[in-house]
């Protein structure tokens, strides 16, 4: 008989207990279960109870233990797009202008320093004309107080001028400047030879008067000689004193031929001496002044130097070049003739050469998860996700603050992603990277349990509950 049958008996014998009808009693002694059934049903009771006990603790032990050791991967989302490592470069004007040229198309290639626009500004050009023909004037004027103030036989332009001698205005102006060297050089050089002509003729005299004296002189001794012997004669009275007298004032006579002999070679002389002076005081104010005026004319062309510049490059700017090499984008203007406003964008160039990243935005609540140096998964949106393997990447910069969106206002920062370059090798030569693709962003963070992810929020509101107000 089993356990099963001897409880059945056991309910079937129950009686009505008379003094409380809602409780029963078991039968007389002769219907009542042994003792060793009871136990016996007991102890298959408590059996159930501790197994049922062992499979709870078994399954919350060993559940715990997988969750508190068990990792998952956590990974922020984000958003992308494929840009250039450096940007796009945009070409704007800075005065604006009127369009002269386009030679370049929205696609077309283009190389460093490649003329891709032509403007045209007259204002600009006609100041720029204005200096320069004011800076020839001055440059050429320079040039002849230069070879005035050197003594220069021949009046040199300098290369800069020569090479446009050709040109109208340029050419009346080193004429004019040549004819004034050469008129200045003529007077100059008529003063110097009429000085030396009268020092020549100076020297004549000179010469004349030396050779009197000379001969006044060689007479005088003989004079000299005479009046000595008369005296000497008049004392031993072989002469009368007329005769000592004659002889006297013949002496006297030849004193003073001899004395303004030698003043006129004198004064011949002194105006030997004045005549040099005059020719060195002639080409001293000749170069004198031709210095002190070269001086203002160097003080000029600085001054003129330096108000071409703003507008040499005004002029230069007109003719707009590609700051780097590479593909023509978003072009802006199409019309000749057509009028752009300082500042304006006209069009872009996507960088050659250069290596593509993925720039994400991230989320406000994201950012303190996101550091340079994690491992990204990038999946390219423009390809199937079943068959598009996705791409490896890393962290490369983080924004230092937070960028509002200037449409909406709403603040995000900035992830760089730069892809491995062996990943975009196994994905295949179908998939590429170019400028402007979407992509989705798995931003690696780390491994947590599962215990981590259900404490956390228990932890948190504990955290914040126990705070005083």
């Amino acid at each position: 008989m089993t356990n099963t049958d001897i409880v059945v008996q056991i309910e079937g014998r129950r009686r009505s207990n008379p003094l409380n009808p809602k409780m029963t009693s078991w039968p007389d002694a002769p219907y009542a279960p042994s003792a060793s059934a009871q136990l016996a049903v007991a102890d298959e009771g408590r059996r159930f109870i501790h197994l049922g006990l062992l499979v709870i603790i078994l399954t919350f032990g060993i559940g715990g233990l997988l969750l508190g050791h068990i990792p998952l991967a956590g990974a922020i989302v984000a958003s992308g797009m494929v840009k250039v490592a450096d940007n796009r470069k945009s070409v704007q004007h800075f005065e604006g202008g009127i369009i002269k040229e386009i030679r370049v198309h929205n696609g077309d290639r283009v190389a460093v320093g490649q003329t891709l626009i032509v403007l045209e500004d007259e204002r600009a050009n006609a100041s720029l004309d204005l200096l320069a023909g004011q800076w020839d004037a001055a440059a050429a004027k320079a040039a002849r107080l230069q070879a005035e103030r050197d003594i220069r036989p021949e009046l040199i332009f300098p290369e800069r001028l020569r090479a446009r001698a050709g040109e109208h205005p340029l050419a009346e102006l080193l004429s004019m400047e040549t004819e004034l060297f050469h008129s200045k050089r003529a007077i100059l050089e008529r003063q110097i030879a009429l000085f030396a002509d009268q020092s020549a003729e100076l020297d004549r005299e000179i010469v004349n008067l030396q050779e009197q004296l000379r001969a006044e002189t060689a007479v005088g001794r003989l004079q000299a000689e005479e009046l000595r012997v008369h005296e000497t004669a008049f004392q031993q009275q072989l002469v009368s004193r007329i005769q000592l007298l004659a002889s006297q004032r013949i002496q006297q006579q030849h004193q003073a031929r001899l004395a303004e002999l030698g003043a006129a070679l004198a004064r011949a002389r002194q105006r030997q001496g004045d005549l040099r002076l005059r020719t060195v005081a002639v080409r001293t104010q000749y170069t004198q002044g031709a210095a002190d005026e070269l001086s203002m004319v160097n003080a000029l062309l600085f001054d003129l130097e330096e108000k071409q510049r703003p507008s040499r490059d005004a002029v230069h700017r007109q003719t707009i070049t590609a700051p780097i090499a590479g593909q023509i984008v978003d072009l802006q203007v199409f019309t000749v003739g057509g009028v752009v406003r300082p500042g304006e964008r006209l069009l872009d160039i996507v960088p050659e050469a250069e290596p593509l990243l993925v720039e994400a935005r991230i989320g406000l609540d994201d950012i303190d998860n996101v550091q340079p140096g994690l491992p990204v998964d990038v999946r390219l949106t423009a390809y199937p996700a079943r068959n598009t393997p996705l791409l490896n990447g890393v962290v490369r910069y983080v924004s230092a603050d937070q960028i509002s969106d200037p449409r909406t206002g709403v603040g995000h920062y900035i992830a760089q992603v730069a892809v491995d370059p062996a990943s975009r090798v196994i994905a295949g030569e179908n998939v590429r990277l170019q400028a402007g693709m979407h992509a989705e962003l798995l931003i690696k963070t780390g491994e947590r349990t599962v215990l981590d992810y259900l404490l956390a929020p228990m932890a948190d509101t504990l955290r914040r509950s126990l705070r005083e107000p």
